[in-house]
């Protein structure tokens, strides 16, 4: 009966040493599983942007390719990357009131120049409604049109009259009172008097999808929307071969250094977060983070290692009591077992001896 006390002993000790860290570890999955499902997307998806105050397509295209180089090691957990760029401030000018047109045309048939009077540039109202340029390779894609059309390819070179089209947010377009067809002054907020675009209205819409990241800390309804072909063209500077065609005879044209941000939105695709893998999410996430800070203008923005951090000390609060649990167990056994063991060798001393 000793013998077999002593094997079941051995048994039960045997066991719970598998089956405890087992059940420690069905915890920590479930924990895992319900900290990344519930978390916010802001907790979760990652954010690099990068700011500049001179809007390039050469520089935009080297912060795509630095995030998307950064972003190589986690693409597991991270396969989805969103972009959008977005500007400064511009206020609208109405041509109206004053007759911004008539103005230049008297100060042309004066001797424009050669008048020696400065050439009657709009200049914004007191209280002029602002707006923000906002344009994405997918953009088309995540606007809903209520009226007109976005158009991709606006090459001054090629067009008659040079005249960037735009795409209104319903609100902006609103409060301008500006439909399909019309015309009005874009200033950006801190330009020079010189510095400005008459622009014409080819559409008004609003987002496809308003809780997407594309329009995350924006008022969709407020923004001026434009293709990146269009964007990278008008965002510089180009010069006007035939000045007569300018009513203020500028012989550069353009929106000219256009401050922007650029975001790179990753999301996170959380089915393929486990529990063995979680550490080298953590480490890939630190390692983009690190690579992306390596490239100048560029910053991001993340939650994810507090959100994992918390889950490590959560693991450790209830991972401690179960071993505790076990050592106490164990400990009780093997004091079974060598009391057993005790037993046995005294009341057997004798054949034992022999």
């Amino acid at each position: 009966m000793m013998l077999l006390g002593s094997f079941l002993g051995a048994t039960l000790v045997t066991a719970l040493l598998v089956v405890l860290p087992l059940y420690e570890a069905s915890v920590s999955a479930v924990d895992l599983l319900f900290t990344f499902r519930q978390a916010p997307d802001s907790s979760v998806n990652l954010q690099a942007i990068s700011s500049t105050t001179a809007y390039t397509p050469a520089g935009a295209d080297a912060a795509r390719d630095a995030v998307a180089n950064s972003a190589a090691p986690i693409g597991a957990w991270y396969p989805t990357i969103e972009e959008r760029t977005l500007s400064r401030e511009y206020l609208f000018i109405p041509l109206g009131n004053p007759d911004w047109l008539g103005l230049a045309e008297q100060w042309r048939e004066a001797g424009g120049e050669a008048s020696g009077e400065r050439a009657p540039y709009p200049f914004p109202p007191q209280e002029a409604t602002q707006t923000r340029f906002i344009t994405a390779p997918d953009l088309a894609e995540r606007i809903e049109l209520l009226e007109g059309e976005l158009l991709d390819q606006q090459d001054p070179a090629a067009m008659e009259e040079p005249l960037l089209r735009v795409v209104l947010g319903e609100e902006v377009a609103r409060l301008t009172r500006l439909g399909v067809g019309d015309r009005v002054v874009l200033r950006g907020f801190t330009s020079l008097p010189e510095v400005f675009e008459m622009v014409e209205v080819s559409g008004i819409a609003r987002p496809a999808d308003p809780t997407a990241a594309l329009w995350a800390n924006t008022s969709p309804e407020d923004l001026v929307m434009i293709s990146e072909a269009s964007f990278n063209v008008w965002s510089g500077s180009f010069g006007v071969e035939d000045i007569e065609t300018d009513p203020w005879l500028r012989t550069t044209r353009g929106l000219q250094r256009v401050q922007t941000g650029q975001t790179f939105t990753l999301f996170l695709d959380r089915e393929a977060v486990r529990l063995e893998n979680v550490e080298v999410l953590a480490r890939g996430v630190t390692g983009f983070t690190r690579s992306v800070a390596q490239s100048e203008g560029i910053r991001t923005i993340t939650k994810l290692p507090g959100l994992i951090e918390e889950f490590d000390v959560r693991t450790v609060v209830f991972g401690a009591p179960i071993l505790a649990m076990l050592a106490l167990i164990v400990a009780g056994a093997l004091y079974f077992l060598i009391y057993m063991a005790g037993l046995a060798l005294e009341r057997e001393a004798s054949e034992l001896s022999l």
